[in-house]
């Protein structure tokens, strides 16, 4: 460093100090400096809680540096805590860097400025935010964001020093001054730049490819003008950077903004049952242990997961009827202290408990802050995701296979969107077939999909897990530790972990279920059906007619029996039940008559509201859960006796209706919740009109319905996709939502509302009311749609007590339920048969009533 560059610092320093003595005249100077020389001993993939790595599996801290160990396009360290602000009288940054490659001459390393992205949040300008360049070439060229405008220095040094500068010429324009110091002396480049470039963050760059050149003499244009650096992985640019400094009245200070080591905290709380999980950054080395407060006092001590970077805390006989201040601690090797806060809530004992149900969060629209407020608005009880947090596109750099690192990036970019929605509510969390990597996952039983055959279609309609065990269990691990305890939790083939399990709160009993798991691959048991992703390419061949199997599963008999013992048990004050699952038990999606593949989906023409396609038909996509016939239609049976309402997300298209078996609206009614961002805009526009199931001035495509694969449905409301004008479209088109399910005890209806992506009830009249169909009221005994032959002699039920209903002879539950105090008279499905009712009361059987017949 010379003494130019020295006398720099000196009147920086001497400046802050200057502002910092001065009353509230003018704005304070911001200064930063990386602590990465101060932590030599540590070695993590991950800079620091100031920091967002894109991606991060190509950076690692060591040796007091900040190391990029993946060459590519556009590996960038993000500043989260220090902002450019648009105005000020200078700003400059510095940073040492070295090239770790000998006789390299491709790539580039400097600073990004000014990143920004298309939604006014920082964590968007972090992860998709464009700018422009700053840097030296790897061949020597100094650039200033114009790479036409460059100088060549005589000696391209291995180690170096970037020193960046801005201070005003202007109103508009901001004159910029660029040194490049290393042991032989130094170089500058200078330029002007209109003020608008200096708004947003900032970034260390290190990349395989160049930057293409950008005009900062001129406003800068709106987000999609702006250049994107190419993200391709390879080459061979590879750099270390350390003491990276940051400083001036151009930037503003935003501490709050850290984001790790602790990330978020999710929590079930379930029969007096807390199990809390805390997700971590990847600590790498530094310390592995955590502390939980409850009340301000220590009650338990975990070590962090090495692969899943969380810990997972579980507390019995927890005291569900008030409420609990939380605090993790975490101290790292350098003492550093971290504390995260929150708050267990006391289990709702009301009247109405509301349930918010997302599912399909691609990152268009990332971090989603306009649905946050709106689910926020409802003060739902209680969240739900459905599956698919992740897909294998979000974040910008495609998908790195069996990468642990590339997973948690894309996993952290969902919790930093959602976090604060569960910060002190339970939520369940269910993973579906991306957030394994996959497009569609048929699990069976956790075999190994043989990916000699490629990462595609082949691979995949194989059955099985593309990625390794250690891979899917750390899914799990992220996404489901915190439920309560699996019924059963021995893993499956390859010692995959299972997860399906029931959570009582607030009087429903929630079954959580896995769909995906255990389900066959038709591709080999139906090897005439011509199967790609799931799509029958014969066109000759018939799923209505030609696709059973005796083999083919569902859920597995594990999770069937599992349902069986959860229907009938009423225990813990239950008054309701809800099956929750990633997707329905039937295909809602037409298609054109010509078309036989899911794939064309995305570039199907969108009608204006109102519009209706000529010829689409109902079709047989085999990841739906539609298939195999016979195990769904016995799923249907199962859930029905408990009265249960299925609530399902993954079909990124909004739906509610009824199941049918033999004949139409006998089982139970399911909601499924849109996509949070579509990319797949499935429909439900079938041509042919039902005869059955509609009122007169209902939509033509509600109504009795057979899906592809022969399995009765009344479909009572659809949000389906039109061609709307609202801006962005790339966020707002396509029917994107959430859905809201009230709970109503009392008078024992449950409200289903599924809600556009813009609307919420204290959102302004246009965009206060949820899609058109709803909301649907559920009478509960209505999710056991059969036909009533009559009802029972009157028997009295106490409020603490439930009833069972069995054929007389027979131990094979009809169902179970909870009824109203008072006098209960049981419905029954066939008049010659006669009954066995139990009446139970905190799991004993209080009173038996035999040989009962309809009176």
């Amino acid at each position: 460093m010379n003494f130019n560059k020295i006398l720099f610092w000196i009147i920086v320093i001497l400046s802050s100090l200057l502002f910092s003595c001065q009353k509230e005249v003018s704005p304070p100077v911001s200064y930063f400096r990386s602590a990465w020389s101060s932590e030599k001993e540590i070695v993590r993939p991950w800079a620091g809680g100031e920091y967002w790595l894109n991606p991060l599996q190509a950076w690692e801290q060591k040796n007091g540096r900040l190391n990029v160990v993946a060459s590519g396009g556009d590996r960038n360290c993000v500043l989260l805590t220090h902002e450019l602000n648009g105005n000020g009288d200078y700003f400059a940054m510095e940073v040492s860097v070295e090239n770790l490659v000998q006789n390299d001459t491709s790539g580039w390393a400097g600073f990004q400025i000014g990143l920004k992205g298309q939604f006014d949040d920082y964590r968007d300008d972090a992860v998709h935010g464009r700018g422009f360049c700053v840097g030296v070439a790897n061949d020597g060229h100094l650039f200033i964001g114009n790479i036409k405008e460059k100088i060549k220095t005589e000696i391209n040094s291995k180690k170096y020093h970037l020193e960046i500068k801005a201070k005003p010429k202007s109103k508009t324009e901001y004159f910029f001054a660029l040194s490049y110091f290393h042991q032989n002396g130094e170089h500058t480049l200078e330029t002007i730049a209109h003020k608008s470039w200096l708004k947003g963050l900032v970034a260390l760059c290190s990349s395989e490819q160049m930057p293409d050149s950008v005009d900062l003499k001129n406003k800068k244009p709106w987000f999609h003008k702006v250049p994107e650096l190419q993200k391709k992985a390879g080459g061979n640019t590879f750099h270390a950077f350390s003491n990276w400094m940051v400083t001036g009245d151009f930037f503003s200070t935003h501490e709050d903004r850290k984001f790790g080591p602790i990330l978020w905290s999710q929590y079930t709380l379930s029969n007096n049952v807390l199990k809390l999980s805390v997700q971590f950054a990847p600590i790498g080395n530094d310390n592995k242990t955590v502390r939980l407060y409850m009340n301000g006092m220590q009650v338990q001590e975990a070590e962090i997961n090495p692969l899943a970077n969380n810990v997972v805390f579980k507390i019995s006989d927890w005291d569900s009827k008030r409420n609990h201040d939380y605090q993790i601690a975490y101290y790292s090797k350098k003492r550093h202290r971290e504390i995260y806060k929150g708050v267990i809530n006391k289990e709702p004992i009301k009247e109405k408990i509301k349930v918010a149900s997302l599912s399909c969060v691609d990152d268009r629209g990332f971090p989603h802050q306009d649905l946050v407020k709106n689910v926020k608005d409802h003060e739902a009880d209680l969240f739900v995701f459905h599956g698919d947090q992740i897909y294998e596109r979000v974040g910008g750099y495609g998908v790195e296979r069996s990468s642990n690192l590339d997973y948690l990036r894309k996993w952290y970019i969902w919790g930093w969107s959602f976090r604060d929605l569960f910060l002190d509510k339970p939520v369940i969390i269910i993973p579906d077939d991306h957030d394994v990597f996959h497009g569609n996952l048929w699990g069976e039983a956790g075999k190994r999909a043989n990916t000699a055959l490629g990462w595609g279609y082949d691979s995949q309609d194989d059955g099985g897990y593309k990625e390794p065990p250690e891979f899917v269990n750390m899914v799990h691990r992220t996404q489901t530790g915190h439920l309560p305890d699996a019924f059963d939790p021995t893993p499956v083939s390859n010692n995959i972990s299972v997860y399906y399990t029931n959570m009582n709160y607030g009087g429903i009993s929630f079954a959580i279920l896995g769909d995906r798991q255990w389900k066959s691959a038709p591709k080999n048991l139906l090897p005439d059906a011509q199967i790609e992703n799931g799509w029958p390419q014969n066109k000759k061949w018939n799923a209505k007619t030609d696709a059973f199997h005796p083999d083919a599963e569902l859920l597995g008999a594990r999770q069937e029996l599992f349902l069986e013992n959860w229907a009938a048990d009423w225990n813990n004050d239950i008054y309701f039940k809800a099956v929750i699952s990633q997707s329905p038990f039937c295909n809602v999606a037409t298609l054109p008559k010509d078309i036989y593949h899911d794939k064309y989906v995305p570039g199907l023409p969108r009608y204006k509201k109102g519009g209706y396609p000529p010829d689409d038909r109902p079709v047989a996509d085999f990841d739906s859960n539609s298939w195999p016939q016979n195990k769904r239609n016995h799923a249907v049976k199962i859930i029905r006796k408990g009265f249960a309402v299925h609530l399902t997300g993954d079909q990124h298209l909004g739906s509610t209706g009824q199941y049918g078996v033999d004949e139409f609206g006998e089982g139970s009614f399911w909601v499924s919740t849109p996509a949070v961002s579509n990319l797949w805009p499935r429909r439900w526009f079938p041509a042919e009109m039902a005869k059955t199931g509609r009122a007169e001035n209902d939509p033509r495509y509600v109504g009795d319905y057979e899906d592809g694969f022969g399995n009765k449905i009344t479909v009572k409301a659809i949000a389906n996709p039109y061609d709307i004008e609202r801006e962005p479209d790339i966020v707002f088109d396509k029917a994107p939502g959430y859905s809201v399910i009230v709970f109503d005890k009392k008078n024992r209806n449950i409200e289903a509302a599924v809600w556009p992506r813009w609307s919420s009830p204290k959102n302004e009249k246009q965009d206060n009311q949820p899609f058109d169909g709803w909301p649907i009221n559920i009478a509960q005994e209505h999710n056991y749609g059969k036909k009533v032959a009559g009802h029972l002699p009157e028997l009295m039920v106490a409020a603490d007590e439930y009833v069972q209903l069995y054929a007389q002879g027979s131990n094979e539950l009809i169902y179970a339920i909870r009824p109203p105090a008072g006098n209960y008279r049981a419905k029954v499905f066939d008049e010659n048969l006669s009954y066995k009712i139990l009446k139970i009361k905190d799991g004993v059987v209080v009173e038996e009533l035999n040989d009962l017949k309809i009176k």
